[in-house]
């Protein structure tokens, strides 16, 4: 999927033995939501199954722009999905594949899309990743400590903002550039900032819990507590905004509390 790079010049391969915050740039909710792939139709169906996915009478998701491994954001159900299919999904990787003409495959191991006929009028896009930060040291250990998003001007009502991980080629790679999900939502899952019109600061929660809030709770070494640099498909952490309307307000930035095991 394309990426937004949002990463400060002065803050890349920043971490240090003692705990230390790192920041992102001041993000444009509007920008940041900025989209390239999107399809709207009356006869897109929602199927819960091994693995779910999303399907078109028309056929036109290749022709939308939809591509294997894609962040999407669903809305428009009214009837089952309207709740549950409210939200952001990722596409399987190329081997499944992801995007067919007539369907949409979802990641087997997201399984919380449910079945929901056609008639409704469901659109799908294709928010980008907004990278934030990236450990291009190879063999570092990164442990991250706390994370949390600032909203200092409120976004429009009803948007959503994750929090997760992705890889991109390379240190060097920027705005248009690919970049590859490893976990969409890992930090901050969709329903944690339930009020994204009001400025204030927001982290991880109990319920919904994100996998990394149970595994710092947990003290575990285990991803997305602990990254490891890579030159090469260099992880980052990012974000995804995204509303069922136009984002039309917002800025907002996300701070991360993180320390590295020395001698690396």
């Amino acid at each position: 999927m394309l990426a937004i790079d949002w990463r400060r010049a002065d803050q890349r391969d920043v971490a240090f033995y003692s705990p230390y915050w790192i920041s992102s740039a001041l993000i444009t909710a509007p920008e940041a939501s900025a989209i390239v792939p999107t399809i709207t139709g009356t006869d897109i169906a929602a199927v819960s199954g091994s693995p779910d996915s999303l399907t078109q009478t028309a056929a036109g998701f290749v022709t939308a722009g939809f591509l294997d491994d894609d962040v999407i954001f669903v809305s428009g159900f009214s009837g089952a999905g309207a709740t549950a299919n409210l939200d952001f999904f990722t596409l399987a990787a190329t081997a499944t594949p992801g995007v067919a003409a007539a369907t949409l495959t979802i990641l087997a191991a997201e399984t919380s899309l449910l079945s929901d006929a056609a008639t409704e009028s469901v659109t799908i896009v294709g928010p980008k990743a907004n990278i934030l930060f990236s450990f291009p040291k190879a063999g570092q250990i990164i442990i991250v400590k706390e994370i949390v998003v600032e909203i200092l001007t409120g976004l429009t009502a009803s948007s959503k903002i994750i929090v997760g991980g992705c890889t991109i080629p390379l240190e060097t790679s920027t705005t248009g550039d690919l970049a590859t999900i490893t976990d969409k939502d890992s930090y901050l899952v969709s329903g944690t900032i339930t009020t994204p019109q009001t400025a204030g600061i927001y982290g991880p929660t109990t319920s919904p819990a994100s996998a990394f809030y149970t595994a710092n709770a947990a003290v575990t070494w285990a991803s997305p507590r602990i990254i490891t640099g890579a030159a090469t498909a260099v992880p980052c952490i990012s974000v995804w905004v995204a509303n069922a309307a136009a984002i039309t307000a917002g800025i907002f930035r996300v701070h991360a509390l993180i320390t590295r095991l020395p001698g690396v």
